[in-house]
């Protein structure tokens, strides 16, 4: 039985449920759009539909958006938006460029993957978020700014592929063209490393993707990311390859780059060599510190060292300066509370 939640359905699973309702599913289409388009209307405003649909709609109104807490401007100009859930606070980040508008969505309430540099690993996992939550994330932030999303990442909170039919449905909603129609180009997919997710993204989903390898050994990795335990490099850089041949896109690999630990010449070699002559781009994170851990952001100068060597071994990278990292919305900065220089410390509700 679908549910009866009309933000939670895609096309397809709206049209399954007006035949239900004895309604003709050629009606899904302005009701998708009404929904994502006209969200300012009620049902009964929005001419295109017939009088009985009119009926229903106010018998069965979507009337779920997600409870804001906080809204807090960076210095760069990013925002970070601050979301109550059932489950708890979870937060969404608001990224302006020259040429685009890039939204950091959160897939889940916590994370369960408890990696060994992000705030949010310190969290306890509360839940994952329905498909309608992820898209009001867009929807209310859009709404806020006046300004369209032009590019949506799944790089806040929690571990997309850990929630996959959710995920999948909400890129569904947000690629569908009578709704927010965003290219399925513009949307990237982030993981921790979840092996079975990513080759089944890849089947049935195979938007861009964005993979943590975070470190070039096995020891280090380790350290980092406990994930590493069940899914070791060496089998995630076998199933990167696998996704770039199902879906015919390069494939984003972030590492992190941890003073004295992770940036030295021998760890450009070592990532190099996983990486030859693969479809990736390497995305060099320098670390976003914060009052949890101890780890440094190296020097600019080896940051750019660090590029260069991986460019003398015929690896194309990018340095990825996070936004926001004055209000806690930089990469492995997302805690669910807000203001990150809060005393009493990371709350877990």
């Amino acid at each position: 039985m679908l549910e009866s939640n009309l933000k939670n359905m895609s096309l397809d699973q709206l049209k399954q449920w007006l035949i239900n309702n004895s309604i003709s599913k050629v009606h899904a289409k302005s009701v998708f759009q009404w929904l994502y388009r006209e969200e300012k209307k009620t049902g009964t405003e929005v001419e295109s539909l017939p009088l009985r649909l009119h009926q229903f709609l106010s018998e069965h109104p979507p009337g779920l958006s997600l409870n804001l807490q906080q809204r807090i401007n960076s210095q760069d100009g990013s925002q970070k938006f601050v979301f109550l859930s059932s489950r708890g606070k979870f937060e969404t980040v608001w990224i302006p460029f020259k040429n685009r508008i890039t939204l950091c969505v959160s897939s889940q309430v916590g994370c369960a993957l408890d990696c060994g540099f992000c705030l949010t690993g310190l969290l306890p996992f509360k839940g994952n978020l329905e498909p309608w939550e992820m898209v009001d994330q867009l929807l209310q932030t859009q709404n806020l700014m006046g300004q369209k999303v032009t590019n949506v990442v799944f790089m806040g909170m929690g571990e997309p592929l850990l929630n996959f039919e959710n995920a999948k449905r909400a890129v569904e909603i947000l690629t569908c063209p009578y709704g927010l129609s965003i290219a399925k180009s513009k949307i990237t997919v982030s993981t921790a490393g979840y092996i079975p997710g990513i080759l089944r993204w890849g089947r049935e989903v195979g938007t861009n993707l964005a993979v943590s390898v975070i470190a070039a050994s096995h020891e280090k990795r380790n350290r980092l990311m406990p994930i590493n335990a069940q899914f070791p490099l060496d089998a995630l850089v076998r199933a990167i390859h696998e996704y770039t041949l199902i879906t015919r896109k390069k494939v984003f690999c972030e590492y992190l780059l941890i003073d004295g630990l992770t940036d030295s010449f021998q760890d450009a070699k070592a990532l190099a060599k996983w990486f030859k002559k693969m479809n990736v781009t390497i995305n060099l994170i320098p670390y976003n510190e914060n009052h949890q851990f101890n780890y440094k952001r190296p020097p600019k100068e080896r940051v750019d060292q660090f590029k260069s060597w991986l460019h003398e071994e015929g690896i194309l990278s990018t340095v990825r300066w996070s936004h926001g990292s004055d209000i806690g919305a930089a990469c492995g900065q997302l805690s669910g509370y807000g203001n990150y220089y809060r005393k009493e410390g990371i709350l877990d509700s």
